[in-house]
């Protein structure tokens, strides 16, 4: 926090290259069209730079069961309990998985890029946003600008699934704005094939909790387990030839129960989010009006009446 310089200051010096400088030009228009066009926060986050000269912010370790689906949770303060444990340094993480395996646990290791303070910070640009193109650092600040709009404490599935619909509404609407119709074709594209991921892993996931709630033995169930992360690498590897460099965003990418949980906080409330933004008819004020509501109950009601959602109305 204390490395961060104004974006100005970082254009004139030779610390960038100029890809990156340009990168850094037009985080300032993203940011504006963030809280313009999307009702994020109005604030200083995401207007200043640090220079951390490595891959990842920081880098986090999820475990489960070898024959479960559940995510461990390590509980915080202030932000409630999360299915996972972050790190500023590798080698800390790294040692976390080793004590974790040794419990059995399935573990695996995912490479952040960027993060949220939820708002009680002016969270900085990253050099670790810069490294995947402008595409991506404009879901990068819609998404973590989410967190700083809505964060509930305890429900990381329906923060992290909010937040991935903003995002990729926003790019989309950001792309429209800016650019021509085939930089929208190609991102279409592109989110087109990632959803296929998500579907496999959705997919592999019903299959595997199948397995796992099935009266089947120990032995049984593990070579079945086998069977089925087997044909979900093979379908994967497909995918990710044209997801050219999402696979970098794992430092420790083991396919596991784990991996697949680390995935699924992801989407597994994001067609809910998607349909309620088209409901509001790209209305972000009375989408986040609803959706502050449902923040305000508990997780089972919330989930609950956030899928049964058919306007953009008050439940």
């Amino acid at each position: 926090m204390t490395k961060r310089v104004p974006i100005k200051e970082i254009m004139t010096s030779d610390e960038l290259d100029e890809d990156k400088k340009n990168l850094l030009v037009a985080t300032r228009e993203i940011r504006d069209f963030a809280s313009e066009f999307l009702s994020l926060p109005e604030n200083e986050s995401y207007r200043t730079f640090v220079k951390l000269n490595r891959p990842f912010v920081s880098w986090a370790v999820f475990a489960a069961p070898e024959l479960s689906l559940k995510l461990k949770e390590w509980c915080y303060p202030f932000i409630g309990c999360m299915p996972y444990r972050g790190f500023f340094n590798i080698k800390d993480a790294k040692k976390l998985a080793q004590e974790l395996r040794k419990e059995k646990l399935d573990v695996t290791i995912r490479g952040i890029s960027a993060y949220s303070t939820l708002g009680w910070f002016d969270d900085p640009i990253l050099d670790t946003m810069l490294n995947r193109g402008e595409i991506n650092l404009a879901a990068t600040v819609f998404h973590e600008l989410t967190h700083q709009k809505v964060f509930v404490k305890n429900d990381v599935t329906f923060n992290e699934s909010l937040a991935t619909a903003i995002e990729n509404k926003g790019v989309y609407m950001w792309l429209e704005k800016n650019y021509e119709d085939k930089k929208i074709a190609d991102f279409e594209n592109w989110l087109k094939t990632k959803n296929i991921y998500f579907d496999l892993i959705r997919k592999t996931r019903k299959g595997l909790s199948t397995l796992y709630t099935s009266d089947k033995s120990q032995k049984i169930m593990q070579a079945k387990k086998k069977e089925i992360f087997s044909e979900f690498k093979t379908k994967k590897f497909t995918l990710f030839q044209k997801l050219k460099n999402e696979k970098t965003r794992d430092s420790e990418n083991l396919d596991n129960n784990a991996y697949l949980g680390s995935i699924g906080i992801y989407y597994d409330l994001l067609p809910e989010f998607v349909d309620l933004i088209s409901y509001c008819n790209n209305d972000f004020q009375k989408f986040f009006s609803i959706v502050n509501d449902l923040s305000l109950e508990d997780k089972e009601e919330r989930h609950k009446k956030l899928k049964l959602m058919e306007a953009c109305n008050k439940y």
